[in-house]
This record gives C-alpha cells, sequence and structure tokens, in this order.
C-alpha cells in the first residue's frame, strides 16, 4: 500500500468521525456501464410497436421489441450509441442515445437511460408537375426526367427521398410519414444542351396516412451549370504530394492561376506560402503543389480559392484544410518491449513502458480492459515523445483483481497500428492494492 493510499484513508476515517450523518450519492448504484431501454410508440396514438427492429450501429447486431415495443439493451459503457429502428409501415428513423458517468468523486456511477422513439406511418401522398421555359422559343414545355427530392429530415433513414418526372412532367410520392413536414425540391436538368434549374419548393405537412396533396406547378429557368467539388485527395497528403480539387464542371483557366492560396498553420492571409497552382488538361481539377517541392510534415495547411465554370457559374473553398504526413493506406507499426510494472515511488501504483515505431508518428492511443469489464475502452492518447506512463490503479475503476494494457500508435491522418498484431500486456493487483480498489 502506498503513501498515498495510506493519506487517503485516514482522511477519510477522519472525515466519518466527524460527521453525524451518513454520506450518500445521489445515484442508487456503483456501476461502470449502464442499459439502453427503448420504447418504441406510434408518433399519433402513442401505441407501443412489437416486433420493431433496432439495429445498433456500433454492434452491427438487430433486436427485435417486445409486446410493449421496448427494446434493452445491457452494459454499454460511456459513450454515444445509434440505433436505427424500423418497423412494418413505418418511415425507418435514427436516434443517438448518449451513455454518461454521473457519479460523484471516485466513485463509477452510470446510470441506465431510456428513451421513447416515437415512429410515424407511411403513407401519404404528394404529387405535382414540372415544366421548362424554353429558352429559345419562349414557350412553357413538359420538363421529364428531371430528379424531384423529398427532404424528410435528419432524423429519417433515408432523410431524402427522389423520384424523376414521367414524359408529361409529372411526379408523385405515394409513402412520406404522416405528420411531418416534407420539403420537395427540384434538380437541375439539361434540355436541348442548355441548363435549367429553379429555386421554388413545396411544402408538404399536417396530413394523415391515405391523404393526397396535389402541388402547383413548377416552372424551369435557363441557368448557368452548377459548379461544386466532386472530390479532393486532402485526407492522404505526404510531404511531396501534389494537392488535386475535382470540379463537377470545366473551369475558366484565368480564374485558377493567381486566384488561389495556401496558408501553413492558420487561416490567417499572413501565413500564406508560395504554391504552383494549375488547371489540368481536363479542365475540372486545380493541381496544388509547393513552390519548394516539399510540405512541411506534421503542419496543417489550408487552401482558399474561388472555382469558376465556363458557364459563370461558382464555387467557393475557403479554409479547406490538410495535414501532411502518410496516407491513408500507411499502417504504423507496433511499439516494441511493451511492459506494466509496478512503480518504483511513492506516488504511482504501475509505470507502462515501451520503445517507439521506427518511422515517424502523432502519437499513441491507450486502451484498457480490467477483469471487470466486457471489452476494452480507450483510456487516453499520448504524445509521440513519451515511451513510459505511470498511473493510479484507481484511475481505471474499482472492484478488479487484473487489468490489461493495449498501445496503439497512430500518424497523422489518425490511422492506428493494426490491432490483430498488437501485444497486451496484464497486471495482477497485489492484495493490498486489491482492498482499496473494492466497492
Amino acid at each position: 500500500m502506498n503513501f498515498k493510499q495510506i493519506t487517503l484513508m485516514l482522511s477519510t476515517a477522519a472525515l466519518f468521525g466527524a460527521c453525524s450523518q451518513t454520506v450518500t450519492n445521489v445515484n442508487d448504484e456503483a456501476k461502470t456501464k449502464g442499459n439502453v431501454t427503448l420504447q418504441v410508440v406510434d408518433a399519433t396514438s402513442q401505441a407501443a410497436i412489437s416486433s420493431a427492429k433496432v439495429y445498433s450501429v456500433a454492434d452491427d447486431k438487430s433486436f427485435a421489441t417486445d409486446s410493449l415495443g421496448v427494446a434493452i439493451l445491457k452494459n454499454k459503457v460511456i459513450g454515444d450509441y445509434a440505433y436505427v429502428i424500423s418497423a412494418d409501415d413505418y418511415a425507418s428513423r435514427r436516434i443517438v442515445v448518449s451513455v454518461a458517468e454521473q457519479g460523484q468523486g471516485d466513485v463509477a456511477r452510470v446510470p441506465d437511460v431510456y428513451s421513447t422513439v416515437q415512429m410515424y406511418k407511411k403513407g401519404v401522398k404528394a404529387s405535382g408537375a414540372v415544366f421548362y421555359l424554353d429558352a429559345e422559343t419562349g414557350t412553357k414545355k413538359v420538363a421529364s426526367g428531371v430528379t424531384v427530392y423529398a427532404k424528410l429530415g435528419s432524423i429519417f433513414v433515408p432523410s431524402e427521398m427522389t423520384t424523376t418526372t414521367d414524359k408529361n412532367g409529372y411526379y408523385s410520392f405515394d409513402n412520406l410519414p404522416e405528420n411531418v413536414e416534407v420539403e420537395i425540391t427540384f434538380g437541375q436538368t439539361s434540355f436541348n444542351k442548355l441548363q435549367y434549374g429553379t429555386t421554388a419548393y413545396r411544402t408538404v405537412s399536417d396530413l394523415r396516412v391515405g391523404e393526397e396533396k396535389n402541388l402547383n406547378a413548377v416552372v424551369m429557368e435557363q441557368v448557368a451549370g452548377e459548379v461544386f467539388l466532386v472530390s479532393d485527395n486532402t485526407s492522404s497528403i505526404d510531404t511531396t504530394t501534389t494537392v488535386k480539387l475535382t470540379f463537377s464542371e470545366a473551369l475558366v483557366k484565368d480564374s485558377v492561376v493567381d486566384h488561389w492560396s495556401v496558408t501553413k498553420g492558420s487561416t490567417s492571409s499572413s501565413y500564406r506560402v508560395l504554391v504552383t497552382v494549375a488547371l489540368d488538361s481536363s479542365k475540372k481539377t486545380i493541381t496544388i503543389k509547393p513552390y519548394s517541392g516539399k510540405w512541411d510534415k506534421g503542419y496543417t495547411y489550408y487552401i482558399h480559392g474561388t472555382a469558376y465554370s465556363t458557364e459563370g457559374a461558382s464555387y467557393s473553398v475557403d479554409s479547406k484544410s490538410f495535414k501532411v504526413g502518410g496516407t491513408a493506406s500507411e499502417v504504423p507499426s507496433q511499439v516494441k518491449n511493451f511492459k506494466v510494472e509496478e512503480y518504483d515511488g511513492s506516488y504511482y501504483d504501475i509505470t507502462l513502458s515501451w520503445e517507439a515505431p521506427e518511422e515517424e508518428i502523432y502519437g499513441y492511443r491507450l486502451y484498457y480492459k480490467t477483469n471487470k469489464m466486457s471489452d476494452y475502452s480507450l483510456y487516453t492518447t499520448i504524445d509521440d515523445s513519451y515511451t513510459y506512463r505511470s498511473y493510479d490503479l484507481e484511475d481505471f475503476g474499482y472492484g478488479y483483481t487484473s487489468i490489461s494494457f493495449i498501445l496503439l500508435p497512430y500518424n497523422y491522418n489518425g490511422v492506428e497500428a493494426e490491432l490483430a498484431k498488437a501485444k497486451a500486456v496484464t497486471y495482477t493487483v497485489p492484495e493490498d492494492d486489491v482492498e482499496n480498489l473494492l466497492d
């Protein structure tokens, strides 16, 4: 038993001797995990929905609700959990539940979580028509093949439904959720090699299953072709990588050269670095590379500029960032000689030590699992300059007799070393320390 623990026990005894009443925690039970209970009900009648499917995104497992519409997901450690709920005749939806620590002092108290999930029946109908104003003749014509979007909201899966107008310009949605506000919008379409679009939208709301809303016709007009960023390689930039930004439309060369900039370590223009910017042969991809030939490893850079299409549309890139160092496909090596030993001193309990990988890394993630836990949990991240760290056993909870650790290096893109090749080290808690770790 170390000096710190003896002092703590004496202080605690003195405190209870001086108090005339019992000190209790606001929570009923000391525990490190909580159960998540979901009750799935009809949003209109509040009736329970049995046999609804509850899919756990994190576990890749599905559960069914009972006759009361209840599903219980047991033994969840602290964190956020996403679930997708589906049932016959209802729109599928997602919910995020947080399991949080609510204890006091050093006692872990994770309460159970209860959440009611409102489900919305499908079957609301909406229909309308789309025309376009021919730029050459000035006459209104049927707009066939136009993509129509029904935006349901982020709680639904999918959050957006699509259909297309038929040869007569008509469209319809037959399975919208009831009593939900849905926004109908229209995508740009090309007719006779000219681009047409509209900012008009239609709204469907406060309708029950079986009801239908006829939406007013929409007329599209000629617009400049929309331009947007299709892809980029900023997630995997090494010191000599050329940054590439690919857009949906051909760009004007004069709007690229001398109109794009890169700053280092800050979005401020005073941190601007010298780069070479060009437009490739497809006229859709902007290439950016450092004039010196190399980016500085470990630094974050920010891209600034606006792309203009040949039809006059624009797309602005404001402070898009990339970090230099390794690629997404590069996986760090494992640490060597990873050990856990009793701390040789009077303050901490244990020391973890290791040898760093040969290649440059950004840091380490330390995972732990006591014999009271089912899964490894992330405890902390460690700067790459360290090759040892010391900890108190109390930092990892109470009531356990052994604890295991896994240390994974990670690179500048956050990619960890392969878990399958990682070596776990285990520490058996001495009897004197076990007594102090009891609940």
